[in-house]
């Protein structure tokens, strides 16, 4: 009871992007979003090798995945590639199992709803399925709570130390093929879901509520004024649902550009495949920087040798553009008020359940944004400037972006 009493108080922290989705939903690429993105990027790399798998099995060899199903459970739904690789199945009579076969029903209704939207349907309304993920994920909100790598530079510089991981594992893969040892192919499989940890929080990099949201600072401002972790999470929130969303009053979603040179909108979870204006550079840019990312694993798989100097994949990861107004105007008080933002959260989030969390503490936060973004510009700083080795990682427009972002 007690757990159940928590689990309910706890799915406060998930809400989704757009005015028709206000109760509750993750912070990030929806889990269809990611299967449609990691499933195409999958099947463009692999596909020029002539070597196609279409699912992977984990270490047990019962359950198997597709690359973009990987994706998709990959820090959502477990802490790390491990944990999903060496999991094994639960009795279905265990309480509080990861129930996998349920969540992948919910995860195929996402992927219909996708489809919808690529189809030119405007008017469908992409499911919200966080609470069934909770309920099917026991460690599901304690990742939500504690997502702050999901967010703007911090997803980057966690998908750097992932790939690396992932480069490694690929090359004593090829160290064990090459010496005809029978384990080869487990240690094939097992890079492969390392892969795609990696490659969920490079394709979170794409989500336009991710860019630029101060997670991490906003989780130390709402703790140095008294708040909760679920009312700073209730901030992050609003942060993320207000910038890039493509509205009725005509917004396209968050200009941005990447150091390759793209320029284009950027879309929050949810509205990826919304065809705004027929732009569908939004998917396809993401789909790109996935294959690439996969094209550098294959390539050390094959060869046996882990690439130096930047990641080509990041190349394509956007910023804001120089035209893209600053955080705090982009989401402006009198825009989304804070009485209705206040009124629009479940009922969990208001009193006896999260009792710091009111109008009056949103309009306080709001009023502390532009504090806020000095702190994640001072933060990135001291990061970039005490890590070479992951500034050797990254393109040198990138960085200048992350250390001037507002």
């Amino acid at each position: 009871m007690v757990r159940s009493a928590v689990l309910v108080a706890s799915v406060a922290t998930l809400w989704a992007c757009g005015k028709n989705q206000t109760s509750t939903s993750s912070i990030k690429f929806s889990a269809g979003e990611h299967i449609i993105i990691g499933d195409q990027s999958y099947h463009k790399s692999c596909g020029k090798r002539g070597d196609c798998q279409p699912s992977f099995a984990r270490a047990d060899g019962i359950e198997r995945y597709s690359y973009g199903e990987l994706i998709a459970f990959s820090a959502d739904f477990y802490e790390n590639a491990t944990e999903l690789f060496r999991e094994k199945r639960e009795p279905w009579y265990q309480l509080f199992r990861n129930n996998i076969d349920s969540t992948r029903k919910l995860f195929q209704e996402e992927i219909q709803a996708a489809q919808s939207l690529m189809d030119g349907h405007r008017d469908t309304e992409y499911p919200d399925f966080s609470k069934g993920f909770a309920l099917n994920y026991r460690n599901y909100i304690n990742l939500a709570e504690h997502n702050e790598d999901h967010f703007g530079f911090y997803n980057i510089k966690r998908y750097v130390t992932e790939h690396e991981h992932a480069l490694t594992l690929a090359a004593r893969a090829h160290e064990l093929r090459q010496s005809g040892d029978a384990g080869a192919d487990e240690a094939l499989r097992e890079a492969l879901f390392q892969a795609a940890f990696a490659d969920h929080f490079l394709t979170d990099g794409f989500a336009s509520g991710h860019i630029r949201n101060p997670r991490r600072q906003t989780l130390a401002w709402a703790e140095s004024h008294g708040y909760s972790r679920r009312t700073a999470a209730a901030f992050s929130k609003i942060l993320h649902d207000r910038d890039g969303e493509i509205r009725e009053s005509g917004e396209h979603g968050l200009a941005v550009h990447n150091a390759r040179g793209d320029d284009w909108f950027a879309r929050c979870d949810s509205q990826l495949f919304y065809k705004n204006n027929g732009d569908t550079r939004a998917v396809e840019l993401v789909t790109e920087a996935v294959e690439i990312s996969l094209d550098e694993f294959f390539a050390t798989y094959d060869t046996g040798k882990i690439p130096d100097g930047r990641f080509p994949a990041i190349a394509l990861v956007p910023y804001p553009a120089d035209s893209a107004v600053n955080l705090t105007e982009a989401v402006r008080v009198d825009r989304f008020l804070p009485k209705r933002a206040y009124d629009a959260m479940a009922w969990y989030m208001h009193p006896p359940f999260v009792k710091d969390f009111s109008p009056g503490a949103i309009t306080g936060f709001y009023q502390s944004l532009p504090e806020v973004m000095d702190m994640m510009r001072s933060d990135i700083n001291v990061i970039i400037d005490g890590s070479p080795g992951l500034e050797e990682r990254l393109p040198e427009a990138y960085v200048a972006a992350y250390r001037n972002i507002r």
